[in-house]
């Protein structure tokens, strides 16, 4: 699997998740918008993007780099930053 197509799937995940939660915040009408109108379209522009993308990805055959996951020298640092920006 390659980045692209990795970061492709990222990006329709998080427009699913949106779109619905776009859906949750109530739509309205034309007339009188609701919070989720704006940010339901704004998601699935994102999404079909993605989803084209990933299907020109897929169909002519990455050529980039494969996915190869290593620990740097500094990974405690980068762990233990994260898990302090959550805290």
């Amino acid at each position: 699997m390659s980045y692209d197509i990795l970061t492709t799937i990222i990006f329709i995940i998080f427009a699913t998740v949106m779109t619905f939660q776009s859906i949750k915040l109530g739509l309205g009408t034309f007339h009188e918008p609701g919070p989720g109108f704006l940010p339901i379209f704004s998601t699935l522009i994102i999404g079909i993007l993605a989803l084209i993308h990933l299907i020109s990805q897929v169909r002519r055959g990455t050529t980039n780099k494969k996915l190869q996951f290593k620990l740097g020298p500094h990974w405690q640092k980068a762990f233990y930053l994260m898990v302090l920006s959550f805290i």
